[in-house]
């Protein structure tokens, strides 16, 4: 497998993906919601997997979520403002489990480091106002 820097925008179990492939590991980061899978580690030779993916992802005909993050759900995903409370907390509503794990996130860049491949990504929030 070769390593490339810059990650590879596909379409893959139904969301459009960053993907950065190196020798020993290939990964996925969702830009719907920021989803880390599918993760594929030692691709040359026996591949794990460990990362689940939701069944209904690339399906027609799915109905509309109840909550953003069940969009893209697969993998590991930050949950930031923690949410889905019906009565007002200080005054805030928050999506179960938080604005960050629904919302479009930005790639910022993809750099390496010597054998390091560090990709960056950003999301504005709403709460609390920038």
């Amino acid at each position: 497998m070769k390593t490339n820097p810059k990650p590879v925008v596909r379409t893959l179990h139904g969301q459009k993906s960053w993907v950065i492939t190196t020798s020993t590991v290939e990964m996925a980061v969702t830009q719907l919601g920021g989803h880390l899978a599918p993760v594929v580690f030692g691709a040359d030779s026996d591949p794990f997997q460990p990362y689940y993916i939701s069944p209904w992802q690339g399906e027609r005909g799915v109905p509309a979520m109840p909550c953003p993050c069940l969009a893209p759900l697969r993998g590991d995903f930050f949950c930031l403002p923690f949410g889905g409370n019906g009565t007002p907390y200080r005054g805030e509503l928050h999506p179960p489990h938080g604005e960050t794990s629904g919302s479009l996130w930005k790639l910022e860049a993809c750099t390496l480091h010597d054998d390091i491949t560090e990709l960056t990504t950003s999301l504005v929030t709403k709460t609390p106002p920038p």
